[in-house]
């Protein structure tokens, strides 16, 4: 339990510098001084403390990052324009996801009527209906009025109006068994984000002489309606990357083009692709020992993270010594992490019990 502890402390200690890297990047978006790379920093600090969140259950935190990062997403991708009142959205956000990261960390709790207003603003920028009339406890800093979450919201009903439908094909590798992911866990992720319709593909299963226990041979069609973006369903994936056969298409796309799509990838029924081309469809696993590849040419062009000076070089006066890394390394380590902490909770609840 003590190292268990120790990463947990760890995971803290994370939150601080990415709290700091987002108010960094938000004062700089402020100020008008910022690129696409800064928006994207942004977004990957949230998005970096949600992910360690969830390995600890905290749900609040998971909660409010998810919304958080929804919004940063979707200014971005320049669905949302980045006016002066979501400016100030953005700042009041970082701010609350600081208090909550703290909360956590004591083992308490914010006000959960004061983060339901936060929610609710960041709501409004999203586009949903505010209520008709302002309550008594509205933020005047926002100016909006905080409303509760109702999560069975209904649509309009039109095509126009219809929220996106999207087709995901899903076949774990046997090195996502190996590696104590369980995909039921994934499937429920995915339907706490829409309305999700699943098909079990068994169609691979040999007869039991022929059955090899380390084989992985179920795969499911999932049919998935919501309104999230489709950056949102690939983070459910991310932490199985390479370890599976995944396809995330809309429903929009052309039948003949799906069907082609979903055949290459997944082979005639019994016939396991050969190995390039599920190479050719799969990223590969997180290197262990290996040497990381080198970076794609638009990330060698991104800015590089400094890494900070020991104490002894600081005392030593002078140009401070920095260490540069490539910024899908550093992703790629997160999510290393990330799945490091989930491995060692599983083997503690094992031991545990």
């Amino acid at each position: 339990m003590a190292s268990m502890n120790s990463i947990r402390d760890t995971f803290f200690e994370e939150c601080e510098e990415l709290l700091e890297a987002l108010a960094e990047g938000l004062a700089l978006i402020q100020d008008g001084a910022h690129d696409g790379e800064t928006v994207n920093a942004v977004f990957r600090a949230v998005h970096s403390i949600k992910g360690g969140a969830g390995a600890f259950a905290l749900t609040a935190l998971v909660a409010f990052a998810h919304r958080f990062e929804t919004v940063l997403d979707g200014i971005r991708s320049d669905r949302i324009d980045l006016t002066a009142e979501v400016m100030h959205t953005l700042l009041r956000s970082a701010d609350h996801l600081a208090d909550q990261v703290e909360a956590a960390r004591d083992g308490s709790e914010t006000d959960p009527e004061q983060t339901a207003g936060f929610l609710a603003n960041l709501d409004a920028v999203l586009g949903e209906p505010a209520p008709p009339e302002p309550s008594a406890d509205d933020d005047p800093c926002f100016g909006f009025s905080a409303m509760p979450l109702d999560f069975a919201v209904d649509l309009p009903m039109g095509d126009a109006f219809a929220a996106p439908v999207w087709l995901i094909r899903f076949h774990p590798q046997p090195q996502l068994y190996a590696n104590g992911h369980d995909p039921a866990l994934i499937l429920s992720a995915l339907a706490d984000l829409g309305e999700m319709a699943v098909t079990l593909d068994a169609s691979a299963l040999p007869h039991w002489a022929a059955f090899d226990p380390a084989a992985s041979y179920l795969g499911w069609s999932i049919r998935l309606t919501t309104t999230e973006p489709e950056t949102v369903l690939h983070e459910v994936f991310e932490f199985v990357e390479g370890l599976c056969t995944l396809e995330i298409l809309p429903e929009a796309a052309p039948q003949a083009a799906t069907t082609a799509a979903l055949d290459a990838m997944f082979g005639a029924v019994g016939d396991p692709a050969p190995e390039e081309e599920v190479e050719a469809i799969a990223e590969a696993p997180a290197p262990q020992a290996a040497e990381p590849p080198a970076a794609a040419p638009e990330a060698a062009s991104r800015p590089r993270r400094e890494a900070k000076s020991t104490d002894e070089d600081s005392a030593a006066g002078g140009p401070k010594p920095t260490l540069r890394v490539d910024l899908e390394r550093v992703d790629r380590l997160i999510n290393a992490v990330g799945e490091l902490i989930i491995n060692q909770a599983m083997i503690e609840q094992s031991i545990s019990s």
